[in-house]
């Protein structure tokens, strides 16, 4: 799998293993340990953040009162990433690896159109298409 790093059985076998492999993205998106988030502050969704609470992948901690743009006060979940998900993380993903070249996507999925014609991300949000240089390379082939 492009931008991974293969890892100990155990590593693989952690809880929340396959869901961050198959979502690079979202896993490369969590904030550090330390630094806590409102669902509102990062690009998940709030089934991915349920997915990830689930898995061990965050945690929520406490409730805050906020006013949105028309003056009405809400409370939000404060959440955090649990340090052992986040270590999984670091050692698991090639931050290096090459991403898509569309804009704001950070995807390294490849779905084949035109066999060695035309190429595009594998993220649904994402248009971008390229050929097969640009495939290879985020397929690292």
């Amino acid at each position: 799998m492009s931008g991974a790093v293969n890892g100990s059985r155990s590593e693989q076998s952690a809880p929340y293993a396959s869901l961050l492999t198959y979502n690079r993205e979202m896993a490369l998106s969590l904030p550090e340990p330390e630094e806590d988030f409102a669902l509102a502050e990062s690009s998940l969704s709030l089934s991915s953040i349920k997915r990830l609470e689930t898995a061990g992948v965050v945690r929520r901690l406490e409730r805050e009162r906020v006013t949105d743009n028309g003056g009405q006060d809400y409370l939000r979940w404060r959440w955090e990433t649990t340090e052992p998900a986040y270590e999984w993380i670091q050692r698991h993903f090639d931050t290096d690896a090459p991403e898509c070249p569309g804009e704001d996507c950070h995807s390294t999925g490849v779905r084949c159109l035109e066999p060695r014609e035309r190429y595009a991300c594998s993220n649904d949000r994402c248009s971008e298409t390229f050929g097969p240089e640009t495939a290879r390379e985020l397929i690292g082939r």
